[in-house]
Formats: C-alpha cells, sequence, structure tokens
C-alpha cells in the first residue's frame, strides 16, 4: 500500500462517513471505492466545489482548508458532502510509541526504536519486514493499540492486525492516536 487511505463507514444505501487527518492547510482528498486512484474517483466538480462527482479525469480533489482532525459524510447518490472539525479525544494516547509483531528483521515481537513524533498525536519509524503480523505498543506494553485491517482499538492483548505482502524491504508506519489510524508506505 503506498498512500493514505482511511476506512469508510455505509450508513446508507449511498451515505459513507469517516475520519481524516489534514496534514496540512488545503490538502486534497478523493473518495475512492479501492486503495488506490486506479479505479473511479469521487471528487468535486471544477466550477462547483459542492457538488460531489465521479468523473475521472474532469473532477477535482475535495480540499481541506486547515490542517487538522476532521469528520466527513458523503452521498454519492444526492452528489453531496459535508467535512466538518473533530476535536481531539480528551483520552487519546500522548506516550511513547514502538512498532512489534512477527515478521520483522528485529526479531519477533522484539520493540522497533521508538517512534518519531510528528505531532502530539502522529508517530512515524522505519521497520523492515516480511510478511507479518503488528501492533503498536509502550515501550513498557502498557499501552497496546490492534488492529483488524479496519478498526484500531486500545486493548491489553488479543488479536493483532495481520498483513500479508510479497514485499520485503523497508516501510515507513504512520500511526495516530487520537483517532487511531496506521498507513504503511514502501519507503524509497
Amino acid at each position: 500500500i503506498d498512500g493514505y487511505y482511511r476506512w469508510m463507514d455505509r450508513k446508507g444505501e449511498y451515505q459513507y462517513e469517516g475520519k481524516f487527518y489534514a496534514t496540512t492547510d488545503n490538502s486534497k482528498i478523493f473518495f475512492t471505492p479501492e486503495r488506490n486512484l486506479d479505479g473511479d474517483l469521487y471528487g468535486v466538480s471544477p466550477y462547483v466545489s459542492s457538488k460531489l462527482m465521479n468523473n475521472n479525469g474532469y473532477a477535482v480533489p475535495v480540499t481541506i482548508n486547515k490542517a487538522g482532525y476532521y469528520g466527513i459524510w458523503i452521498d454519492l447518490q444526492a452528489h453531496t458532502y459535508s467535512i466538518w472539525a473533530l476535536e481531539i479525544p480528551t483520552d487519546a494516547y500522548t506516550g511513547a510509541l514502538c512498532v512489534t509483531g512477527e515478521g520483522f528483521t528485529i526479531g519477533n515481537w522484539a520493540l522497533s526504536a521508538e517512534m518519531t513524533k510528528i505531532t502530539d498525536y502522529r508517530y512515524t519509524g522505519t521497520v523492515s519486514l516480511v510478511d507479518y503480523v503488528y501492533c503498536l505498543t509502550s515501550p513498557d506494553w502498557s499501552c497496546q493499540f490492534h488492529g483488524d485491517g479496519k478498526y484500531w482499538w486500545i486493548a491489553s492483548g488479543g488479536a493483532n492486525l495481520t498483513f500479508h505482502t510479497d514485499y520485503s524491504g523497508e516501510v515507513i508506519v504512520t500511526f495516530d492516536t487520537a483517532y487511531p489510524w496506521g498507513t504503511i508506505k514502501k519507503s524509497n
């Protein structure tokens, strides 16, 4: 996976709701049914920025004016969308964070170096992998984030996200603790 893809929950026949973190002012986003930009892209008309449309090559991305956390609602049938700012949960984790699991070159369930904090709630780190199961944890294992490929949650044990890939090499893991979500991107 190369890029930032965030799951949206289906709320109705054509309605979806999700969360997004805009890393910079004037962030540009499309909505897509796949984890790539090869198929249908939902954006807005270049002339009417409030009209959601699916017209590859014509639609332009939706612009989020200010960096931060946002809730997003789209209605594909009504061709509408709305975006609103989200408050950071008061119990969001802000301590040190490491990557761990199976299939890493550091060893099974060994801790990676502490991830670098990008903001109070966003972390990034580079690890080498083959095929793996992983979670993110505080260095003392007191706060663990587990995922199922769709959602992330805080847990003291249990199931971890299993990620299978034919890629072997360095990847950049980015994780957000305000609204738990992780991405994995090949290191260039």
